[in-house]
Order: structure tokens, then sequence, then C-alpha cells
């Protein structure tokens, strides 16, 4: 089992991602912001379908996605995302940042799985 930890700063909060790869799959957590919290959960299944659940008023969705589509080109089957980032009154600028640091973390991961 090998497990991953990786952060950035935003507005003085952490924006942090926990990834636990197991020879059985992936689970990885990211979070962060005012407010962490679970908005969304993305799932690739073992054959490399990807499937996300969005809670309602939660925008982590696309977050999911684009980590599982990731994980599943890196053969990082099963995995599991989930994602909960808040930030209080955050501009649509500050959001395309918060995105830009989610990547950063993202590469950090696959160059580290």
């Amino acid at each position: 089992m090998k497990t991953f930890h990786a952060e950035r700063i935003f507005r003085g909060k952490n924006i942090t991602v926990d990834v636990t790869a197991t020879d059985g799959g992936v689970q990885t957590g990211l979070f962060g912001g005012d407010k962490p919290h679970i908005g969304a959960v993305g799932i690739v299944n073992p054959a490399g379908k990807i499937m996300v659940t969005q809670f309602e008023t939660h925008k982590e969705g696309v977050l999911c996605q684009q980590w599982c589509e990731e994980l599943a080109s890196a053969g990082c089957i099963p995995a599991v995302v989930s994602a909960g980032i808040h930030y209080d009154n955050a501009s649509k600028e500050e959001i395309v940042q918060i995105v830009r640091l989610c990547n950063e973390l993202l590469k950090d991961m696959l160059d580290n799985l």
C-alpha cells in the first residue's frame, strides 16, 4: 500500500489531496477551503467506466470527473475520488485559481503513484 499527501494554500486555507493506492485500487480525497466537505464522488469501475455523483448545490463533480479520467488513463483502476472545496464568496477569478491549484495537485499525485 502506498499513500500520498500534498497541499496548496489559497486565501490562507489548505486544499489537500490524500491518496491511498492499494493492490486493488486507488482512493483519493480532495478537500479544502473554509468548509471542507464531500460535494461529489467519482468512481472508476474495474472496466474503466466513470460514474460521478454530485450532491445538490455543489460543483465538485467537474473535478471528480477530471480526476477519474486521469486516474483511468494512468491505469489506476478501480478508483474513487471524493471532493469538497468551499471558499466563502469566491469570485469567478478565484474559482479559476482554485481549479489551477487542484490541477497542480492532480499532477503531483499522478507523478507519485
